[in-house]
């Protein structure tokens, strides 16, 4: 397919689609070729994330809405979004003098607003009828992990089950100790803490008073390697995980959820993430300590 229409601000230019073409699945030998352009359907799922429009709404110049839909649906089933997602992260964090792997992750979730779909409650401290979504985020604010689920389950449920190493869920892909691993308030729990002793090996996370905030660097020397829970509105490492939530704003698809599977929840997140960072590749990489 030729590529004459103007281009969108969300389309993917020839250097960002190269670091990401190489990883959606090839055609099947079997049946006709493929004729669809696997560019313009990224093209039309980034469109519809940032613009956050319907799928019968995208505009006439990308293939037709079901064949964005489909190709969107059997990306999301078979984690695909997720793949590039995560290799963009690990191409961000090389680009920003970072390890493959974070020694520091920051938790945290944020309810928004589902008018239908599965797994949906009711958030009786944030007022809102939908669905918690739960990050664990390094200091870059970069997403390695993300979980949709019911507003209406306390913070550290989805928490427990993202800890377990067995599920898709889990935010580390190798055995690498962390530094600190801080949470709000709502992650205080036995069970929590145990979790992140057996596989994060730091100590449980430390009970702070409401009104003194411990940063890691400031704490006493036994406390160096302590997961420091910090339940006071300064926040001097937390704010990083509160700035992914305010990316997540430039995508209107975001401001609330409009999935019906929260499956579909997570791989937008995914796809704004990923929207996001490449972007980003366009910037020199002597400027990335705008991360930090």
């Amino acid at each position: 397919m030729d590529r004459v229409r103007r281009p969108y601000p969300s389309d993917v230019d020839d250097l960002q689609w190269q670091h990401i073409s190489s990883l959606f699945p090839r055609a099947s030998r079997r049946g006709r070729r493929r004729t669809t352009d696997l560019r313009e359907i990224w093209n039309a799922i980034a469109y519809l994330n940032r613009s956050g429009c319907a799928w019968r709404y995208l505009p006439h110049e990308f293939p037709p809405w079901q064949t964005v839909y489909g190709y969107f649906r059997l990306w999301s089933d078979a984690g695909i979004l997720r793949i590039i997602h995560d290799f963009m992260v690990f191409q961000t964090r090389l680009l920003a003098n970072r390890a493959p792997e974070p020694s520091i992750l920051i938790i945290d979730c944020q309810s928004a607003k589902a008018a239908r779909g599965e797994d949906r409650g009711y958030d009786g401290f944030k007022k809102v009828q939908g669905r918690k979504r739960t990050i664990f985020t390094d200091t870059l604010g970069l997403i390695h992990s993300v979980h949709v689920g019911s507003a209406q389950r306390g913070d550290h449920v989805p928490a427990i089950k993202m800890l377990d190493p067995e599920s898709r869920y889990f935010p580390l892909r190798t055995p690498r100790p962390l530094t600190a691993l801080y949470a709000d308030a709502g992650y205080r729990g036995r069970i929590f803490s145990d979790l992140v002793e057996k596989h994060f090996r730091v100590l449980p996370t430390t009970k702070v008073s409401k009104h003194k905030v411990v940063c890691e660097r400031h704490a006493p020397a036994d406390w160096r390697y302590r997961s420091v829970m910090l339940v006071s509105n300064l926040k001097p490492v937390r704010w990083r995980v509160e700035r992914t939530f305010a990316w997540f704003s430039y995508s209107r698809r975001l401001n609330r959820d409009y999935e019906i599977k929260t499956s579909a929840s997570e791989s937008m997140i995914h796809v704004a993430m990923t929207s996001l960072m490449l972007k980003r590749l366009q910037i020199n990489p002597s400027t990335y300590s705008r991360w930090n």
